[in-house]
C-alpha cells in the first residue's frame, strides 16, 4: 500500500516525548492547520530528525497521513532562534508561538494567520533590535496575531497596524499606540477565556 507524502512548511508549537525514543510534534501549517505528528525514533542520537524538530522553529516537513494520525518522515529546519545568539528573540518567538497554540485547535486551515506569522518570523529573524524595539515588536506581533484570529475589533486608531506590512518604520509609528494596543490585547485574552 502506498501513501501520499505531504510536503509543507510549518511552525513547531510544542512537542512531547513518546515512549523511549519517539516524539509527538504539534505543527501549525498553512494548508493543514494544526496537526500532531508522530516522529519515530526522533530522540535517538543517530536520528536524522533529532535536530530538525526543535520546539519554536519554522521548518519544512514531509508527512504521511495514517488511519488515525500523521507520521513525520522528514524535516528540515528553516528558522530557529538560538538562545546563544539572541535570548531576547528566542523568548519573544516562543511567546508568539505559545499564543498561537492557545487559540488554534484541530486541522482547520487559517491561511491569514499563517501568512502573518511567517512575515513576523522572517522580520524577527532578519532585523536587529534594541531591547526596547523587541518589546514593541512583541506587542505588535500579539496584536497582529489576535487580529488575524478575529479577536481584535475595529479600532480606528489601530486598524492601520492590523493590515500593514511589518517594518521598522511601522514599529516607530506604533510606539504612541502601544498602550492602547495592550488594552485591546488584554481585552481579547480575557474575553476568549483561554
Amino acid at each position: 500500500m502506498s501513501y501520499h507524502v505531504y510536503n509543507t512548511n510549518g511552525f513547531i508549537l510544542r512537542s512531547a516525548k513518546l515512549g523511549e525514543a519517539n516524539k509527538l510534534v504539534f505543527i501549525f501549517t498553512d494548508e493543514l492547520g494544526m496537526i500532531s505528528a508522530h516522529a519515530q525514533s526522533a530522540r535517538k542520537i543517530n536520528s536524522k530528525l533529532r535536530y530538525s524538530l526543535r520546539d519554536y522553529s519554522y521548518s519544512r516537513f514531509s508527512l504521511i497521513r495514517g488511519k488515525t494520525s500523521w507520521r513525520l518522515t522528514d524535516a528540515e529546519e528553516i528558522i530557529s532562534f538560538s538562545p546563544l545568539k539572541s535570548q531576547g528573540k528566542t523568548k519573544i518567538f516562543a511567546g508568539i508561538l505559545l499564543l498561537v497554540g492557545r487559540f488554534i485547535h484541530g486541522e482547520e486551515e487559517n491561511s491569514e494567520l499563517y501568512r502573518e506569522l511567517k512575515k513576523l518570523t522572517v522580520f524577527l529573524n532578519e532585523e536587529k533590535f534594541t531591547t526596547l524595539e523587541l518589546q514593541q515588536f512583541e506587542t505588535l506581533a500579539a496584536f497582529k496575531i489576535l487580529s488575524a484570529l478575529g479577536y481584535i475589533g475595529e479600532n480606528p486608531s489601530l486598524s492601520v497596524f492590523t493590515h500593514a506590512e511589518i517594518s521598522k518604520e511601522m514599529m516607530t509609528q506604533f510606539v504612541p499606540h502601544r498602550r492602547e494596543a495592550l488594552k485591546e490585547i488584554n481585552r481579547a485574552l480575557e474575553e476568549s477565556q483561554l
